[in-house]
């Protein structure tokens, strides 16, 4: 097992700061990549060695591999942690970190490219029995989309093959450009401009289960984590676990470690599903990395995710065996700078920003900054958890409460809402 001694922490805010603190604890020093309107946060003082990315935007920083992997050689790091962002499954880090004899602690390298391809999980998941909603494989690059579109009906989406992008098209005739669109910022953001179809179906309810799985036989799934009751435009704000969805958990789990042992996986990840008022479940993805919310899972199982992400990757035995329930419910709030009534993220300064209690997890921003498309969406992370449903939501109702935020627009008053109506018991049925 390699012994590592510098680490660069090659994302921001929330998940910036607690692998600061991880690594401080395991004695590893942090070097902390930062962009240009993120120079002068307040936790960089905390890493060993703030490294400068050389850039201003998200894509030339933070999001860039081969800037990555050169200022963890110009800082001396024998490892890349890219935390929860798109980069972690990015395949060009891998290589370029090969390249440089740098370790990656994101994902087992020879199961990324099977979890990060949709149209390959799709089909592995027919294969295994696991329900997909109807759809295409991928596109030919020449294709416009319309023959596939036309066996499957409208509406649909046109979405990444790599994910992190789709597009809605309600009618045919919208497919051609949904799947221009869909081909342009899938480039930018992956590098791989593959695009497949998938039917719409209004009204499903988004859940994750997380799986972690090491080379020694352990696969065990966490539990199913919905994300429904609050989503403005495609950010979950609110994301719930072991709440509504106990009846259909035992299969879903089941169903998510099938497809995590198809593609080899090791490490932590997650399988995402949409489930329709029925009941009925299909798999929409797996997100081969930590995800935002993957505090909350150790919050309800009361876990170290970090730890077991390291130990599986280079090649402990974990040793878990798999949970009979979740023993407790938990809930996490994500306060954003957005406007969800346009998505949009207009620039301003950060006047004020409390948000007192536990369970608190700031993200990448100071009181007092200017704020824009490139500075950390995520203001801060509320996480509890507890032994009812009706606990948790009282807890993040009176910290929702407490929250002063002021300068630019956010999704405060839509969570307070959201939370308002889990607290009457007219938010989401069971399944």
């Amino acid at each position: 097992m390699m012994r590592l001694t510098r680490v660069l922490v090659a994302t921001r805010g929330a998940m910036a700061r607690r692998l600061i603190q991880h690594y401080r604890a395991l004695g590893v020093e942090t070097a902390v990549g930062f962009s240009e309107p993120d120079a002068e946060l307040s936790y960089l003082d905390d890493a060993d060695f703030p490294v400068f990315l050389n850039g201003r935007t998200v894509a030339e920083t933070y999001l860039s591999a081969s800037r990555v992997v050169e200022a963890a050689m110009d800082s001396g790091c024998e490892a890349v942690h890219p935390g929860n962002c798109f980069l972690a499954d990015h395949l060009e880090l891998y290589d370029l970190a090969n390249q440089a004899n740098l370790a990656v602690i994101g994902a087992d390298v020879r199961s990324l490219a099977g979890a990060g391809d949709r149209v390959l999980l799709r089909r592995l998941a027919r294969e295994q029995g696991i329900p997909v909603l109807p759809g295409s494989d991928a596109i030919a690059p020449s294709s416009d989309g319309m023959e596939e579109a036309a066996a499957i009906g409208a509406p649909l989406f046109a979405k990444s093959a790599r994910g992190r992008c789709s597009v809605r098209a309600s009618r045919l005739e919208d497919v051609p450009a949904a799947v221009a669109s869909v081909r342009r910022r899938a480039q930018l953001l992956s590098g791989d401009p593959g695009v497949y179809l998938e039917r719409a179906v209004d009204g499903n309810r988004q859940v994750g289960v997380p799986v972690v799985l090491d080379r020694h036989g352990t696969a065990v799934a966490l539990g199913v984590a919905e994300a429904t009751l609050e989503h403005p435009g495609w950010r979950t704000g609110i994301e719930e676990f072991g709440g509504g969805l106990r009846l259909i958990q035992p299969g879903i789990e089941a169903a998510s470690l099938r497809l995590a042992r198809a593609i080899s996986w090791v490490g932590v990840g997650r399988v995402r599903w949409a489930v329709s008022a029925s009941g009925a479940w299909f798999l929409q993805g797996f997100s081969p990395r930590l995800t935002t919310g993957f505090d909350l899972w150790e919050a309800v199982h009361g876990i170290d995710l970090l730890d077991a992400q390291w130990r599986s990757l280079a090649g402990e035995s974990l040793g878990w065996e798999e949970p009979t329930s979740v023993p407790k419910v938990g809930l996490q709030l994500r306060l954003y700078h957005l406007d969800p009534a346009t998505g949009e993220r207009p620039s301003g300064v950060l006047e004020r920003l409390s948000v007192p209690g536990e369970g608190v997890q700031l993200g990448g921003v100071d009181p007092g900054m200017m704020l824009d498309q490139e500075t950390d969406l995520l203001l801060a992370k509320l996480t509890f958890s507890g032994d009812s449903r009706g606990e948790v939501i009282a807890r993040a109702r009176t910290a929702l409460e407490a929250v002063e935020v002021a300068g630019v627009p956010t999704n405060l008053a839509s969570l307070r809402a959201a939370i308002d109506r889990a607290a009457s018991g007219s938010d989401v049925a069971e399944a």
